[in-house]
């Protein structure tokens, strides 16, 4: 899995987040804590707040309910009522907010006790207002009101005291909470800085150790496939230079062959000549011997024939240097179909270093794989030479046993002169095939010249390509 880079990059970004997930599974705990402990503290000084709103609103009370004793009027009795309602909300904050139930009870006792006090002050009222004024003031001046008012005085101190205990424990708690949530920040981020950067450098040193192989791995491909190049180009400059060979050589024969077609004609008239001689000689010619008779005589028969017998010799001399040619080129041919193998080998090597090479090296792959086509074109054609060759071959053996015996029959020509003109008919057509045939074989040189040259610029092709792919090495292992 981690082999891939991308895995590797993944993992890199992925630690620091696991990290900083940890962290806030620790971290928000103790801020829950935190949070709460803050409520609370709060929530305790509201019902501080409270208890010292319901102790104002009590002495409110008998304030009010002693003014309206000594002066009735609305207004005393209007604060009064003020007074009762800001009473009741102070007990009905300090219900809805304490959570303690030892404060609970003490909470109960009080709202008792004042409901007393409350219920006292109220029959003050109820006393003036039905006119026994005297009654109220009986009852107010007893020290029964005080006495409850100081032990609710009393009670309210120990509740609030009491909240101011709690209060103080619960911010004694949120401040530990605190810098318990401090030290976790301060030692976790610490140890996440260094556990990330510690991850990150081992899945950096893993990714550059991967490229740097990849890098060492191409650029081995480059210097393979430069070789490979190189061999390429000997290769296809010995091909040029046998192809430049067998164009001198074929040029050669086709002057040879159209030398010998000439005296091959030549000594077919000459045997015509010699053919009407002697049957003028013989005494059964035509007019047309009769004719030729006046004009040859018969020292002249014996030249003409040792000038034919002349013409045969050279004529012998002219196929055997064309065997000789032909067997030059057979072997150029075999030179060439070799090295058009070597090239179809060295052209496979580099398809398998640009594979080797990856993306970079698919423009390589594409120049290897036509010249491995030119290479085979060129192997064709050679095998094409060879069979012309052969046949050439087998027409100039032809030709060699035909004019060997044109030779011995012009020892024998006035006993066998019809064959000799056969003969020299067929070393005339011989010339002439041998003749079409080297012109075949100059048109398959042409066709191996063009594929040499298309080679030549293929390799030129993959010359560029590999260096492209060198400098593209070179980046690589400079960002490495």
């Amino acid at each position: 899995m981690l082999k891939k880079l991308k895995n590797r990059i993944l993992l890199g970004y992925s630690v620091p987040l696991l990290l900083s997930l940890l962290m806030a599974v620790v971290v928000y705990p103790n801020v829950a804590i935190a949070q709460q402990s803050i409520t609370t503290a709060i929530t305790e000084r509201e019902i501080v707040a409270a208890a010292d709103s319901m102790a104002l609103a009590v002495a409110n009370i008998q304030g009010e309910a002693a003014s309206f004793i000594l002066v009735p009027d609305a207004a005393s009795e209007e604060k009064f009522q003020e007074g009762i309602n800001r009473y009741k909300k102070s007990v009905e904050n300090l219900y809805a907010r304490l959570q303690n139930r030892e404060q609970r009870i003490k909470l109960n006792k009080i709202v008792v006790l004042g409901d007393r006090i409350s219920g006292a002050t109220q029959n003050w009222i109820s006393l003036v207002q039905s006119d026994r004024r005297e009654a109220a003031l009986k009852d107010f001046s007893t020290n029964q009101t005080q006495a409850m008012t100081e032990l609710l005085t009393e009670m309210l101190d120990s509740f609030a005291n009491k909240e101011d205990e709690l209060q103080r424990a619960k911010e004694q708690k949120s401040k530990k909470t605190l810098e318990l949530l401090l030290w976790v920040l301060i030692v976790g981020g610490l140890v996440a800085i260094i556990f990330a950067l510690g991850v990150g450098y081992w899945v950096a040193s893993r990714i550059a150790r991967t490229i740097a192989e990849i890098v060492d791995t191409q650029a081995s491909s480059s210097r393979e496939i430069a070789a490979a190049v190189e061999e390429q180009e000997r290769t296809t400059a010995a091909q040029s230079s046998s192809i430049n060979q067998t164009t001198v050589t074929i040029e050669e024969l086709s002057a040879a062959s159209s030398e010998a077609a000439n005296q091959a004609e030549a000594a077919a008239f000459k045997a015509k000549e010699v053919l009407a001689l002697l049957d003028s000689t013989r005494g059964e010619g035509s007019d047309r011997s009769t004719q030729i008779t006046g004009q040859i005589s018969p020292g002249q028969l014996s030249e003409n024939v040792g000038t034919l017998k002349e013409t045969m010799q050279a004529i012998s001399q002219q196929v055997r240097r064309l065997s000789q040619q032909t067997n030059q080129i057979a072997n150029i041919s075999d030179l060439v179909s070799e090295l058009a193998g070597q090239t179809n080998m060295l052209s496979l090597n580099a398809a398998v270093e640009a594979v080797r090479a990856g993306e970079h090296g698919k423009g390589f792959g594409v120049v290897a794989s036509e010249i491995r086509k030119l290479a085979e074109q060129s192997k064709q054609a050679a095998k094409k030479i060879g069979d012309i060759v052969a046949e050439i071959q087998m027409a100039t053996n032809a030709s060699v046993e035909v004019t060997a015996a044109g030779t011995k029959t012009v020892d024998k020509i006035v006993l066998a002169m019809d064959e000799v003109a056969l003969n020299n008919q067929q070393s005339s057509l011989s010339a002439r095939q041998q003749l079409t045939a080297i012109q075949q074989i100059a048109t398959s040189m042409n066709e191996l010249t063009q594929a040499a040259a298309q080679i030549a610029t293929g390799i030129a092709q993959c010359k560029t390509s590999t260096q492209q792919l060198k400098s593209v090495a070179q980046e690589l292992q400079s960002m490495v």
